[in-house]
């Protein structure tokens, strides 16, 4: 007896790089500025400047004020904070890249950031880290995704509800207009994503192959295990004056015809 062993192929497949190269990027950055550069890295680099009156202001012929609008999110205050953002933004990005496509999400990344990083710069006494404006961001777009399907996204609702008691719970630096900015941010780079969906990444969500596109195609194409067919049956005979007698010269072929 023949046992037929069927082997196990696993491919690995970076389903999201964009947001896994952000995730990695800040993990080095956090671990290089504790080791290496014991902190000073953070004020330097990874926080948003301030306005004219707060401890780091802008300053326009200095060219780490412009670098800090867009790394400031790679930052966080300590490892546990800095893990859990990746949580959330690791949850969400992947499923958003695998929809709208690499690119698109990389350009609102970029987008949001900058937006946060500008309007705390002109508004904001205090200096910001992490990517909270980037999270808020993919729960926004997780809602739009879902809005666009016609569904009404409670479980969405419910992340944006706890994200937000979070943020407060934690005290922003900048208080009541510091949450405002992270939430104005992330709805603008939402809106971004979900206006150039259609002409940006249109090829790229029938082309995915990820989990969440290969789940709607088969449901798109599933059919009907049985169909009800229609079998009819026609016999065309000429009738025998004498049966008996056995086939004669005269007598007509029967015609059968099955149709299934």
């Amino acid at each position: 007896m023949e046992i037929m062993k069927k082997k196990l192929k696993i491919s690995i497949k970076n389903d999201a790089p964009v947001t896994i190269a952000f995730a990695v990027i800040s993990i080095i950055l956090f671990y290089v500025d504790i080791l290496l550069c014991h902190g000073r890295m953070a004020t330097a680099l990874l926080s948003t400047p301030t306005n004219s009156s707060g401890p780091n202001p802008f300053v326009a012929s200095d060219i780490f004020s412009y670098l800090k609008i867009f790394f400031y999110v790679f930052g966080a205050e300590d490892i546990s904070l800095l893990l859990c953002n990746l949580i959330f933004l690791l949850l969400l990005g992947a499923t958003l890249e695998d929809y709208y496509g690499s690119p698109l999400i990389l350009i609102c990344y970029i987008i949001t950031t900058v937006f946060s990083g500008v309007l705390n710069a002109l508004l904001c006494y205090g200096s910001v880290q992490g990517c909270s404006c980037l999270i808020m961001m993919t729960i926004f777009l997780s809602a739009f995704m879902s809005v666009s399907k016609n569904k009404a996204p409670v479980s969405s609702f419910f992340v944006l509800v706890i994200y937000i008691v979070r943020e407060f719970m934690q005290k922003n630096a900048n208080g009541i207009v510091g949450m405002f900015i992270v939430l104005i941010a992330g709805l603008c780079g939402a809106l971004v994503a979900f206006i150039l969906a259609p002409l940006v990444s249109a090829n790229a969500k029938k082309n995915s192959r990820g989990l969440l596109n290969k789940a709607e195609k088969v449901r798109e194409e599933k059919k009907p295990l049985f169909k009800k067919e229609k079998e009819s049956t026609t016999i065309i005979r000429k009738k025998d004056d004498d049966y008996d007698d056995g086939p004669s010269d005269d007598d007509t072929t029967v015609v059968g015809t099955l149709q299934f």
